[in-house]
Order: C-alpha cells, then sequence, then structure tokens
C-alpha cells in the first residue's frame, strides 16, 4: 500500500495485478472447472483464483488431493486450455483446505 492511498484503491490493485479480479466475476471459470472434474468431484473443491498462469484450488481431503495431482491434474489443464480461452492455464496448484 502506498503511503496515503486509500485501502480500496490498493485492494482493487492488488486484484488487477494477481488476476482475482477477473476470476471473481468470471462465470466462464466456475462453469469451466465445473465440466472438468464432474459432480462429484466438484463439492470437494473450491477455486481460489488465477497467479501467473497457476489455477489455484483447494481440496477437503489429502486422499482426493492426491486423486487429482497423480491422476487428474493433466486431464483437467488440458480442458482448461481447449475450453477456457482468457487465460492460458498451464499448471494446477492443488492445496488442503477445510470448507
Amino acid at each position: 500500500m502506498l503511503e496515503g492511498e486509500k485501502l480500496g484503491d490498493a485492494l482493487g490493485r492488488y486484484l488487477k495485478t494477481s488476476g482475482l479480479a477477473a476470476f471473481l466475476t468470471n462465470d466462464e471459470l466456475k462453469a469451466c472447472w465445473e465440466q472438468a472434474v464432474g459432480e462429484q468431484i466438484l463439492p470437494h473443491t473450491r477455486l481460489m483464483g488465477i497467479q501467473k498462469q497457476v489455477l489455484r484450488v483447494e481440496v477437503d481431503s489429502s486422499p482426493r488431493l492426491h486423486e487429482l495431482q497423480c491422476f487428474l491434474k493433466a486431464q483437467i489443464v488440458e480442458h482448461f486450455q481447449r475450453s477456457y480461452s482468457r487465460v492460458f492455464i498451464k499448471d494446477i496448484s492443488f492445496t488442503l483446505g477445510s470448507f
């Protein structure tokens, strides 16, 4: 935050530079994620945003995280590269979360 800058302005600048602003208003991203993972996996994940062409996703359990990371990640990245034209997704970062 710059000296004399309002918090709202600083937050807006951060959202824009981090790529989160586009994510927060982008239903297309959410729809692409839903198509990529399907109805069984979807409730166990939460999109966190895109940063430097990396899609960030929280997962609710270690076994599900392992499944996504080891067996489904390449397929999901490929789906995004074909179907989501706004931002080129080169990787996905899965982290364990609690939600």
